[in-house]
């Protein structure tokens, strides 16, 4: 990649970063490791550091996923707005029960909330190209498969990772 590439895609990057809707989803981003220290929200009871780390890397994943996919599909609001009623819903229902996944399930779906409005106001700096626009309707199915389709690629990933770094311990181990 040349430098001159290498320069716009930073400057895309922190043009994706400046707005507020940015500014939010880096927060949110960071949100479950700052919340160790400050305890905004209670952590879950099981495996704390578990959940935590799952929320911090399952929502940088979203982070970085939305700002792959921003010349490829049209960013819609709604979106946004019904993965952020969502993750209201689900600080309600955490309260009521404190259990990891839901604590993970916050801060996952308000990082692709936030990380979606991002998209959005970067597109209107920096239009795509028409014949990547698709016309999906903004609605609740459509907030839904992009959730599960964006959790199923992040377990492939992560399994993959895992498993690599097992066979790398297992390589250590045995050659030792």
């Amino acid at each position: 990649m040349s430098m001159q590439k290498t320069t716009n895609k930073l400057k895309e990057f922190l043009a994706y970063l400046n707005s507020i809707y940015g500014y939010l989803a880096s927060a949110t981003l960071f949100f479950p490791l700052a919340n160790q220290f400050f305890k905004v929200i209670p952590l879950p009871s099981e495996n704390t550091n578990t959940w935590v780390y799952f929320a911090t890397l399952s929502g940088a994943f979203m982070f970085f996923y939305q700002f792959t996919r921003r010349d490829t599909q049209e960013a819609q609001i709604g979106n946004g707005m019904i993965a952020f009623v969502f993750s209201i819903i689900s600080v309600g229902i955490y309260v009521a029960f404190p259990y990891g996944i839901l604590y993970a399930t916050i801060f996952f779906v308000l990082t692709y909330s936030f990380s979606e409005l991002a998209v959005v106001e970067f597109q209107k700096i920096y239009p795509i190209d028409p014949k990547y626009i698709s016309k999906n309707p903004s609605n609740i199915l459509n907030f839904v498969f992009k959730i599960i389709g964006a959790l199923f690629t992040f377990f492939f990933w992560a399994t993959v990772v895992v498993i690599g770094l097992g066979l790398i311990v297992l390589v250590i181990a045995a050659s030792t």
